[in-house]
């Protein structure tokens, strides 16, 4: 029996399907071929790779030499034009005889201070004071004592005696004595850590560099800078006022040493007193209280010779002292404390295209102070000086030069 109509309908599209769906699969594989064709003939043909330039260059945070130099050469501008200001300070002063200018053709001392002399000029300053009186103490009670076991010596002598002697005296010199070697040992102890500060870089180029420009402008004048000066060197106490009188005072120590024991053997021979004012008494208490004294003085006396021979002693800060105080004397003297601050600065420039670039710059700050001898600030200022960026190549034909700021 043949088939309806409507199957062999059915039977019709069902083929149809499949040819389509071979058609469409026939079709999406050539498509794939053609695109695999067409990648391959693309790989085979495509030319060289193309980047951009990768040659970055980022500032950090150590500054570069070309930084260095700009800086010193800000450093330099401010400091000539401190330089012509001074000269015309001095210039002035001279001219109207002030700062003890005689004569006129003196030559100008500049002395450098820095904050690490100034431990070193209080030290020497409180040390001497100190001196002096274990100086005149010793001194006084070395001859008060030998007045004391010489009944034979003049009338002026023995007035002098009684005077260091009378009771609101004797009251009091010991104790006064034991306070006054106290306060000289302390201050030694005090001051046992102290060492010769490092000169720190910046303030030697600092020095350096002004003592360069200013014998270049006044080559007569002259520039001291203890800080500066190697403390090694200064160990000859020959010449010091301060060691002279160290010498002195031992010499009076063993006069002392001699007399002591003698003392302490009269005080045994001594009568025994038979009223508390009676003239016994009074003898009593003048060995007691010489005696007293004497012991305190050698006593903080050996305490200053086992100091002053340790390795801690600041010998030479008081040297060092002793140099700068003698520098400040004489005519024609000026205290000067200079301050400079320099800074440094790049800047990077990125391309796309091209290697990124690196320009420079730098400024100095120069503030400064000038004292007269009287301890009066008669020059005060700041200047301030700076570049514009520069490549390394237009620093290396050093055809620039820095720029001054508006100064003080």
């Amino acid at each position: 029996m043949p088939d309806s109509l409507e199957i062999q309908r059915l039977r019709e599209e069902l083929t149809r399907a499949q040819l389509e769906k071979e058609i469409a699969t026939e079709r999406s594989a050539a498509a794939d071929s053609e695109k695999k064709a067409r990648a391959a003939f693309a790989e085979a043909y495509k030319g060289p790779a193309i980047t951009a330039p990768t040659g970055a260059a980022t500032p950090g945070d150590v500054p570069f030499m070309e930084t260095q130099v700009l800086a010193n050469a800000t450093l330099r501008a401010t400091l000539n034009q401190f330089i012509q200001r001074l000269q015309a300070k001095v210039s002035n002063d001279i001219s109207k005889g002030n700062q003890a200018a005689k004569p006129l053709g003196s030559p100008v001392k500049l002395v450098l201070i820095n904050p690490a002399n100034l431990p070193a000029l209080e030290l020497y300053a409180s040390a001497t004071t100190q001196l002096a009186l274990l100086k005149t103490d010793y001194t006084q009670a070395v001859a008060a004592a030998q007045a004391l076991l010489n009944p034979g010596q003049p009338a002026r002598a023995m007035a002098a005696t009684a005077s260091l002697m009378a009771p609101a005296v004797l009251g009091g010199a010991a104790a006064g004595m034991v306070r006054t070697a106290a306060d000289l040992v302390s201050l030694f102890l005090t001051t046992t850590t102290f060492k010769n500060t490092v000169f720190p870089e910046n303030e030697m180029l600092l020095v350096a560099t002004f003592t360069h420009l200013l014998h270049t402008a006044e080559p007569q004048w002259r520039v001291i800078a203890p800080a500066a000066f190697p403390p090694g060197l200064l160990t000859d106490t020959k010449d010091s006022a301060f060691f002279i009188m160290l010498d002195a005072i031992a010499a009076t120590h063993k006069t002392g040493q001699a007399i002591l024991p003698i003392l302490q053997n009269k005080l045994l021979s001594l009568p025994i007193p038979t009223a508390p004012d009676s003239p016994e008494q009074l003898q009593l208490d003048h060995y007691n209280s010489l005696i007293a004294k004497l012991t305190a003085l050698q006593q903080a006396y050996s305490q200053l010779q086992t100091l002053l021979v340790s390795a801690a002693a600041p010998t030479q800060s008081i040297l060092q002292a002793e140099r700068l105080a003698a520098e400040y004397q004489g005519t024609n003297t000026y205290l000067l404390k200079l301050q400079a601050n320099s800074k440094g600065s790049t800047r990077g420039t990125h391309s796309l295209w091209r290697n990124d670039q690196l320009n420079f710059s730098a400024g100095t700050e120069l503030s400064y102070l000038v004292f007269g001898q009287a301890g009066e600030i008669i020059l005060a200022g700041s200047l301030c000086s700076y570049t514009d960026y520069l490549s390394t190549e237009d620093i290396a034909k050093n055809n620039w030069s820095p720029k001054l700021a508006h100064g003080k």
